[in-house]
């Protein structure tokens, strides 16, 4: 028996842990012995060629140790599906790293990691459980991305690391997406800026962007665990953290082999019961599994086969440029396109023949790429003896104020123009033109030969050649092999239509899924056409574009685009053989035009002297004539002539060289009269000094408070105006990367009101605006812009400064009488005297019409002095924080110094006509009502007036109207530009829109103004009439607890009513074709729903109506319909109408024939959720416990079923037993886990209950044995009685008369669910739940209970009452970019977790571009993180 043990023995001593770890980009595997030594490592790029890879690695270890026994466990996004296929443990890479340091490191405070496109921040604490953040779907700031700016740079990860360490200074440069980074880098080094400045402002944009988004207002204390590769290999990046984080070196740790720090933390963490096995048996596992089948992420291929693609190759439209050799001495024309990653020189002589053309990437040096392919022009003309003379030159593109004036160019044309005119010559019956560059989208539609309307893209290059070049490079091929890859898919991958850094994790999950390269290339193309379609134009019907479609740009080379393009559009498509050269090619033609009217003479400078142009100088300033001090860059060259770059506007630098007409410009009175109120300087001795930031609806009402304060006997102390230093005070404290700008820009006016050290900071909760509309359906503010205060009171900042109070009182701007008891409550707390308040309070009332007054008769008098001076006139639309010069981001003055006087929605203010009937979004926003009135007035205009709207990245409401908008300019043939900023705006893209919009404009004054049209009528849905209560209503499928009843409910009402299928993929694309891409995701579901049924054809439209419901508060979910109207009136169903539940009567139009009697239905309604609320925590509670889960899905159907037959029965009072049984039925299931581990789930109500919706999530954890908590649906209904009494107590609604009718019914509502929670008791896994009354006392130490849009107060409720419950795990489920929990989710996380420091909230961001592999990356952290060991889950 001895010998026997000793041989077990052996075998566990020689046994080894193997621990590997995969992410996105590189493979890392570790091998320890017995004693936790490393006997074996490597760390190595996979290339996406994950299984071949990891066998290498494995092979590796065979070879060197021949056939070893071991423990293996996987961690790492991309190793997810390899350990699903051979049944192998997992360990989140979280897990693994913490669980690493809390073994080997216990001074660490905080580990910061950072993966190819994760970054990872714990703090640990000796109180509590590590806090772990994780970045979200955004891979900005990550390894990928310094990986993409070093190969900008042409340098290798080293050399840019040893450039940064001989900096002298850092340059701003976006670190949120690769993409944008590539436009700053490309204009620091065309200013040429030192590379090494350039490096090491690269690693400082990664540093700022892992600690701001990461951080979230919490301190990373020392000692800091740096680990992962960037952090291993790049020690500038360690420096740049240092700095900001103002750490000393001594109190940083970099692990050895800190690069393997997760893969050696997931070999420490095997158990030591695994059994082991022998590597080769391990290896034959990795060779033999099965890949996960991804049939349901695939779309139609291509090609079907070779013959078929050669076919194509010979029958399609490609039109040939005609061109000669130069055989004579002759006039030519020259045309230069400078772009944003290549250059294209075109030379034509006077038939129009190409000459010459030249094609390369300029590397961030424009003006020594167009002087190298003019030299090799010259060059060819020495060769063949001819002399030619440069008649005329023409530039466009980025480079185009650079190269004008370094070589003399005659002209500079804007690119739409030159594309048009190219894209003319070849079709000459174009219709629509798309020209797709490096980092442009334009697309331009055509009618009676001549612009009618341009698209660009906006503040993302999604979809362009950078994106496909970097995912080709990515992927270990040139961009010519990768396309020829596409070309032979069997099976294309559905990759979505979003960015580059969200598209990697659908890339994750493709290759988890089993895709080839192929089919990743060729669903790359479908993916560029989809955003291009969907996104950047949000085509509704390919009619829009017309039948004669010209494609450009290089993009266009790649046959699998040009395909797909094809494919999705329908339509003939006509491309030049020269795609890449379009632009150049339409410059020539310019050249060309132009010598007809102004003769043959030129300034070009000639070839002789290219190479004295080379020797120009630079020198660098910064512009001081407004806040946003831009680096502006001298050029000087030897012709004598100076450029200037790096400047927004030519306020003070300009490359005009001639005078030229400004046009007066409303944002500049606007900001005049709205701050300039009174001198700060004056320091009166015991007053209290108010300081009031200088952000969101200040923009709007600060003259309003500062009249108010001013003579209540305060100082109003004003933040200073917005700067990029002042922002950057702030953004530690972001709660929400993806929130938009003004709010991101407001923390920094906080700090800096704290730093003027006032008495108190004041920013109102404003609820409602005045509503300066009839006809408008309300007058609410943006969530962001009514409960920002509530985040920006709980940062770091303040809580380091409690001295200073922050007052944010409850406003309503619309109820005089209201506003005045608000205002008086706050002063009288500030003991200001009855009789003083009342004459302060009518003052400020009279200043605040005074402001608006006089803006508007200020834009009556710059529109009458353009008319009479026949100038051209812009409307630029937007919201008042706009105005902010920071934001605004110089539009209006670009537009100025481009000859155009401008004007704003302020004209439009109290206007008499209202046009809110032309649309069918539900007016429910003041400052979104305002840009829709004032587009309606501009298109009543006789005289030609452009349209722009100013729209802020990721602003939820402007998401809804834009399309409208959109749809209104075309009907009435406005020139229309929507142009988006942010902190990131380059104003190359900017310029390229609003020269594009003006030089519209110009073109139709040319033709006479008569072309304009009226505005023709919007099409409208049908009424339900009394004449359709037999119709079927078709409802969305929302629950598969609660959709169940719904057709129940409807018969009681006295109406038929149908639930469609649950959503699925196709759901999903038809959503995304049909309604904005940027509305939340909820809304891309239903609308695909119903659009999905329509086109199904099992429906006869005579037959049946929609319905839907709307919250009427200020979340976007009110405005559903409209988004459902417009998708199928695009598609032809005008003949349907639609019917909508909503408690607000301003809503319930064009259905007079849909009256339920409401009172009937709200016993057995009540009731039956009641029930359902009942039997879904049961179910959640036994299914995590049961195995399998079968039984408790047998009785999910069967209850349901029998609630159902109750109904239709009208047996109401047989609830009640009904559910004595089923706690029966329930308590009776064979239990497996009696001790499962317990999750709260919170956030929106669609995907918080809609499987689909939130990937199924629930289903993963109950397979996982984990109790998933979910608040009863009944919670979020009767929220509204303490909604109603809040909202009367703080001033924001008069008193109802049915006031006691309404505690009334919570009474008796309260007693029925007593009832059931009684019963519900006796179920053996009972959690009682608190009353309404009770939630909302959780939910009043956390934030405003006026924060009622969306689940409102109620998110903080439920986790508060999680904790109570010692449920400290809590997912936060949202829809990508939603508004309300930027505020009452997100934005509260610092207030909850120091008021219940145990909690771990995970937030989950849900949309179409989403993948599943991320998901699930974060779900394996949440279940890790409970047991606090590792536990084997499956995925």
């Amino acid at each position: 028996m001895s010998n026997v043990f000793v041989k077990i023995k052996n075998k566990i001593m020689n046994t080894f842990r193997l621990g590997i770890d995969i992410g996105s980009t590189t493979a890392k595997v570790v091998l320890t012995d017995s004693s936790e030594t490393i006997v074996f490592s490597d760390y190595i790029r996979h290339n996406t060629q994950i299984l071949n890879t990891l066998l290498y690695l494995l092979n590796n270890i065979n070879n060197k140790f021949g056939n070893i026994n071991l423990q293996a466990a996987f961690s790492g996004s991309t190793a997810m599906g390899i350990a699903e296929n051979i049944n192998a443990l997992f360990v989140q890479e979280i897990i693994a790293a913490s669980s690493l340091v809390l073994k080997k490191y216990p001074d660490v405070k905080s580990l910061i990691d950072i993966g190819g496109e994760d970054a990872k921040l714990v703090l640990f604490n000796n109180l509590k459980n590590p806090d772990i953040r994780m970045n979200g779907n955004c891979a900005g700031g990550t390894g990928a991305y310094i990986d993409q700016m070093a190969a900008l740079l042409n340098v290798s990860i080293a050399e840019l690391n040893n450039l940064a360490w001989q900096s002298a200074k850092i340059y701003p440069i976006a670190s949120r997406c690769g993409v944008f980074a590539k436009t700053d880098i490309q204009n620091l080094v065309s200013r040429k800026i030192n590379t090494a400045d350039i490096a090491a402002s690269i690693f400082e944009a990664v540093a700022g962007q892992i600690i701001n988004t990461l951080a979230r207002g919490c301190s990373i204390e020392p000692e800091i665990l740096f680990c992962g590769g960037p952090l291993t290999y790049i020690s500038y990046l360690r420096e740049s953290f240092s700095r900001l984080l103002k750490i000393s070196p001594e109190n940083i740790i970099v692990p050895e082999n800190a690069e393997l720090f997760t893969a050696l933390g997931t070999a420490l963490s095997i158990p030591s019961t695994q059994k082991p096995i022998q590597i080769a048996g391990f290896i034959r596992n990795i060779k033999s599994a099965e890949q996960v089948s991804s049939e349901n992420n695939t779309l139609h291929p291509l090609f079907r086969n070779s013959d078929e693609f050669a076919s194509w190759e010979i029958n399609r439209h490609v039109i040939t440029i005609p061109q000669k050799k130069i055989e004579k001495d002759e006039n030519c024309f020259l045309g230069i396109d400078s772009g944003s990653t290549t250059t294209k020189i075109v030379i034509l002589d006077s038939d129009g023949y190409l000459l010459y053309h030249y094609y390369r990437n300029n590397n961030g040096k424009p003006l020594e790429t167009v002087i190298d392919g003019l030299n090799e022009f010259a060059f060819q003309l020495k060769q063949s003896n001819a002399m030619i003379h440069i008649a005329k030159s023409t530039v466009t593109g980025y480079g185009e104020e650079l190269i004008k004036s370094a070589l003399g160019i005659d002209y500079g044309v804007v690119e739409t123009v030159a594309h048009f005119l190219a894209a003319q010559k070849i079709e000459p019956e174009v219709s629509f033109i798309l020209d797709i560059g490096g980092q442009d989208i334009k697309a331009i539609i055509v009618k009676n030969n001549t612009i009618a309307n341009i698209e660009i893209n906006e503040s993302c290059s999604s979809g362009c050649g950078s994106f496909i070049e970097g995912f080709a490079n990515t992927l270990g091929y040139s961009p010519g092999d990768f396309a020829t890859l596409a070309t032979q898919s069997k099976a294309p991958y559905d990759l979505g239509s979003r960015c580059t850094v969200f598209m990697n994790s659908k890339v994750k999950q493709a290759l988890r899924d089993g895709a080839t390269v192929s089919d990743l290339s060729a669903g790359l193309a479908y993916s560029v056409v989809k955003n291009c379609l969907n996104k950047v134009l949000r085509i509704k019907s390919h009619s829009d574009i017309g039948d004669n479609i010209v494609v450009q740009g290089g993009t266009f080379k790649n046959k699998a685009v040009f395909r797909s393009l094809e494919i999705l559009s329908g339509k003939k498509i006509v491309v030049s053989d020269k795609p890449e050269l379009m632009g150049a090619y339409g410059a020539a033609l310019y050249a060309l035009n132009k010598s007809n009217s102004e003769g043959l003479s030129s300034s070009f400078i000639g070839f002789q002297n290219l190479e004295k142009t080379v020797d120009y100088t630079i020198k660098l300033s910064t512009c001081k004539g407004c806040t946003n001090n831009c680096q502006i860059t001298t050029y000087k060259f030897p012709n004598g002539s100076n450029c200037f770059s790096g400047n927004k506007c030519e306020k003070v630098f300009t490359n005009n060289t001639i005078p030229h007409f400004r046009g007066l410009n409303i944002f500049d009175y606007k900001r005049q009269i709205l701050f300039n109120r009174q001198s700060e300087d004056i320091q009166s001795s015991g007053k209290i000094r108010i300081g009031i930031p200088r952000v969101l609806n200040m923009y709007e009402n600060y003259p309003f408070w500062q009249s108010l304060f001013s003579n209540c006997g305060f100082q109003v102390v004003l933040s200073d105006e917005s700067s990029h230093q002042l922002y950057k005070k702030g953004i530690g404290a972001l709660m929400s990367d993806n929130i938009c700008f003004p709010a991101k820009l407001s923390h920094g006016h906080i700090v800096n009101l704290i730093e003027k050290k006032v008495n108190r900071i004041f920013l109102p909760f404003v609820v409602y605006e005045k509503n300066e509309h009839e006809k408008s359906s309300n007058s609410y503010n943006c969530p962001i812009v009514t409960g920002y205060s509530e985040v920006l009171k709980n940062t770091t900042f303040l809580a380091e400064s409690v001295n200073i109070p922050f007052d944010s009182p409850t406003i309503n701007f619309n109820n005089t009488s209201l506003l005045k008891k608000a205002c008086w409550k706050y002063c009288k707390e500030l003991r200001v005297g009855r009789d003083t308040f009342n004459k302060a309070f009518k003052t400020s009332l009279n200043a605040q019409n005074e402001f608006k007054a006089k803006v508007k008769l200020r834009n009556i008098e710059i529109l009458g002095d353009a008319i009479e001076n026949n100038n051209l006139v812009v409307l630029v639309a937007s919201h008042p924080y706009h105005t902010d010069n920071f934001i605004h981001q110089q539009v209006s003055q670009i537009l100025s110094d481009l000859g155009v006087s401008v004007i704003n929605e302020d004209i439009a203010y109290n206007d008499q006509n209202e046009g809110f009937d032309s649309f069918h979004t539900i007016s429910q926003w003041e400052y979104p009502n305002r840009i829709l009135q004032a587009a309606w007035w501009a298109s009543q205009q006789k005289s030609s007036i452009g349209l722009i709207q100013l729209n802020s990245f990721g602003c939820g409401l402007d998401s809804v109207i834009m399309d409208e908008i959109s749809d209104l300019t075309k009907r009435s043939g406005l020139s229309f530009a929507l142009v988006r900023i942010d902190e990131i705006s380059s104003p190359g893209s900017t310029k390229l829109r609003l020269r594009s919009l003006v030089e519209s404009l110009r073109l139709k004054k040319q033709k006479a103004s008569s072309e304009k049209n009226a505005p023709s009528s919007n099409n409208q849905q049908a009424v339900f009439t009394t004449s359709d209560k037999e119709r079927t209503i078709l409802v969305p499928w929302f629950s598969d607890f609660y959709s169940p009843l719904i057709p129940a409910l409807g018969k009681l009402a006295g109406y038929k009513i149908v639930n469609l299928p649950p959503s699925d993929k196709q759901s999903v694309d038809l959503g995304l074709e049909y309604a904005n891409n940027e509305i939340c995701y909820p809304a891309t579901l239903v609308v695909g729903d119903i659009i999905r049924a329509l086109k199904s054809k099992e429906y006869n439209a005579d037959e049946i109506a929609i319905g839907i419901t709307q919250t009427g508060g200020q979340c976007r979910a009110t405005n559903y319909l409209a988004l459902i109207k417009r998708a199928m009136i695009n598609e032809g169903y005008n003949n349907v109408p639609i019917v909508s539940v909503a408690a607000s009567q301003a809503l319930l139009k064009n259905q007079p024939g849909f009256k339920p009697n409401w009172f009937k239905l709200i016993k057995p309604a009540f009731i039956s959720l009641l029930f359902v609320d009942s039997l879904s925590r049961m179910y959640y509670a036994t299914a995590s416990r049961e195995l399998g889960s079968i039984i408790s899905n047998k009785l999910k159907i069967k209850y349901l079923e029998k609630a159902n037959k109750l109904l239709e029965s009208r047996i109401y009072d047989e609830f009640i037993p009904l559910l004595k049984e089923a706690v029966e039925d329930f308590n009776a299931i064979p239990i497996n886990n009696a001790n499962v581990q317990a999750v709260g789930l919170v956030g929106e109500i669609y995907v918080k209950y809609n499987s689909f919706g939130q990937f199924n999530i629930i289903n993963w954890l109950i397979e996982n044995h984990i109790e998933v908590v979910l608040p009863p649906l009944m919670e979020f209904f009767m929220q509204s009685f303490v909604n109603s009494s809040v909202r009367e107590e703080e001033y924001i609604k008069n008193p109802s008369p049915s006031s006691f009718i309404r505690n009334s019914i919570e009474l008796i509502a309260n007693h029925y669910i007593g009832k059931f929670e009684r019963i519900l008791s006796n179920f053996n896994f009972y959690r009682p739940v608190h009353n309404i009354s009770h939630s909302a006392q959780l939910a009043t130490k956390i934030l405003n209970l006026n924060n009622q849009y969306g689940e409102g107060w109620l998110i903080p409720a439920e986790i508060a009452a999680f904790a109570e419950q010692n449920i400290n795990q809590v997912i936060c489920i949202q829809p990508f970019g939603c508004i309300a929990n930027h505020i009452v989710g997100k934005g509260m996380e610092m207030k909850i977790k120091s008021l219940y420091p145990n909690v771990n909230l995970l937030y989950l961001d849900f949309d179409s571009g989403v993948s599943k592999v991320n998901i699930l990356n974060r779900l394996h952290f949440l279940v890790q993180n409970i047991s606090k060991t590792t536990v084997h889950v499956t995925n």
